[in-house]
């Protein structure tokens, strides 16, 4: 893309298509080795590690670009020389995030195929048009994949659109733009709260936090506010799928319509405690008072919210 003149809208077009096909199977080929890298019941703290890391990464990346684009406008530089090198510099980094994968991940699987590479490749679109054809049995399952891709295109459309339309309509600069998206994290109070039974979502979390007070140490003094927002519960339909515990699931909905923020005056605080330049977001006065107790009892916190865990019913309905 950084070769990309004006006027190339095909070939640029072409290399997006290509680079986010090879993405994607990269992204799949190595969460193939999760099983190899962790026991089953580890699998999703070490996704959720995973996830962490590569957001953490992305982040520091877009910062590494904002720097580079601050010094070449401040060497009178337009954006179609830093543009192409902001490029490079994401094509780099992500090189050497993966050089560490080639390098240390070695594959103990047996083969189905050692007449070859051609033989293997072979082998391979063979089991997933056996896999496609088994698959038509699981109705859901189809579904499932059909709104994942919908999901993630959705997801990619949108981010491109905000960028464009901040800087095509609002009138934002490219390094306004880069700092849209750093400046406002959505964490959660998962972030803090270490609750039980919740470790993937809570590291993610965690790192969420972490990487927001980082931000705001490395651009302190530059007139960029970064606000991290870290709610407990707001009501929406989160409680009603299937990525929570249905014992935790309905004391959590019975706890968000007792005590629960609407999404709207969620978002009205978060945005007026970022216009005054405040770090952390802490709306509710639940997620206020966890917050305080762990920072000043943080032993006592942990134990108590041990016990808590054990009183919350698992998926059988038991307590632990």
């Amino acid at each position: 893309m950084a070769l990309v003149r004006p006027g190339g809208v095909l070939l640029a077009m072409v290399l997006i298509i290509v680079s986010n096909t090879f993405y994607s199977y990269g992204e799949s080929l190595t969460a193939a080795f999760l099983p190899e890298l962790a026991r089953p019941e580890s699998m999703g703290k070490v996704s959720g590690w995973g996830w962490g890391f590569g957001y953490l990464g992305g982040m520091l990346t877009l910062v590494g670009c904002l720097a580079y684009v601050l010094h070449a406008q401040g060497q009178g530089q337009g954006a179609s020389h830093f543009v192409p090198v902001t490029l490079l510099i994401t094509a780099v980094v992500y090189a050497l995030a993966a050089s560490v994968t080639f390098a240390l991940l070695r594959e103990r699987a047996q083969g189905v195929s050692s007449d070859g590479a051609a033989s293997s490749v072979g082998a391979g679109f063979t089991r997933l048009k056996q896999t496609f054809g088994e698959a038509r049995r699981y109705g859901d399952f189809i579904w499932l994949l059909a709104c994942t891709v919908a999901y993630q295109g959705g997801v990619a459309v949108a981010i491109k659109l905000a960028a464009i339309y901040a800087e095509q309509v609002i009138g934002f600069l490219p390094q306004e733009t880069m700092v849209l998206i750093l400046v406002l994290n959505v964490a959660s109070a998962a972030g803090f709260t270490a609750a039980p039974r919740m470790a993937a979502y809570n590291v993610s979390k965690a790192g969420v936090v972490s990487l927001s007070e980082t931000l705001a140490a490395e651009l302190a003094g530059s007139g960029v506010a970064v606000t991290v927002l870290c709610p407990t519960f707001v009501r929406t339909n989160i409680f009603d799928g299937e990525l929570i515990e249905p014992g935790a699931a309905g004391l959590a909905r019975r706890i968000a319509g007792l005590a629960g923020f609407s999404a709207e005056r969620v978002a009205r605080t978060t945005l007026n405690a970022h216009d005054s330049g405040r770090l952390y977001v802490v709306p509710q006065l639940d997620a206020q008072l966890l917050w305080r107790t762990k920072r000043l009892l943080p032993a006592p916190y942990t134990r108590a919210a041990g016990l808590l865990g054990r009183l919350v019913p698992d998926e059988e309905g038991s307590h632990r």
